[in-house]
């Protein structure tokens, strides 16, 4: 039995690294002698449902990309967490801030659902950094991708309504928004459940 699951881990992995590798070609080139570099230092896991994968305070070592699930983001505020951004299928993920610099991280993630991701060590990174150009490019548009997704997510909280941030992260995951517990898309956008059982219920009629 474990051989089974241990062929099939490989095999999944495998597969999910060439779907990966395409996602990165749309980013910019890669070389079959740095891709083997890069491949051969992302590991492939599965992450069960509600599974915390970086800690409040501890220094974030890796980035993720994630092949399939939804990861939730928060902080925790005199015992109550806050959600502060969702990542979906396709889509990287880390506490940014913490990785870049190697100081313990301000935010918590978890997983929402079973989750199935590749990672890459800050270790690791940085070598490829030092020994392939293309793995610089790359690893400097993924960091960008973070980055603006971060600074994005604060520009809608100061310029949009509650209406309007649900809407946008409706238009935007539609398959997804509907898996994610109300308690938390309320703590996202900063409204009650109640007060998001009202916007979804404006929304229902519009439709």
């Amino acid at each position: 039995m474990y051989f089974i699951t241990l062929m099939d881990h490989r095999a999944r992995r495998e597969h999910h690294l060439e779907q990966f590798r395409k996602r990165l070609s749309k980013l910019g080139a890669i070389s079959d002698d740095t891709w083997q570099a890069f491949s051969d230092r992302m590991h492939y896991v599965q992450i069960p449902k509600n599974a915390i994968i970086t800690n409040e305070g501890e220094i974030e070592d890796k980035v993720y990309f994630i092949v399939d699930g939804t990861i939730r983001v928060f902080v925790i505020r005199n015992g109550r967490e806050i959600a502060t951004n969702f990542r979906f299928k396709s889509e990287f993920a880390s506490s940014i801030t913490s990785f870049l610099t190697q100081t313990p991280s301000q935010y918590c993630i978890k997983t929402l659902t079973k989750s199935e991701l590749l990672a890459i060590s800050h270790d690791d990174l940085y070598w490829l950094y030092e020994h392939f150009i293309e793995i610089n490019v790359l690893g400097r548009v993924m960091m960008e991708i973070l980055l603006i997704d971060k600074r994005q997510r604060e520009l809608d909280l100061l310029t949009l309504s509650a209406d309007q941030r649900y809407y946008k992260l409706l238009a935007q995951h539609p398959e997804y928004v509907q898996h994610i517990p109300l308690k938390y898309l309320a703590s996202f956008l900063g409204v009650t459940a109640e007060s998001l059982s009202r916007i979804r219920a404006k929304k229902a009629q519009d439709i």
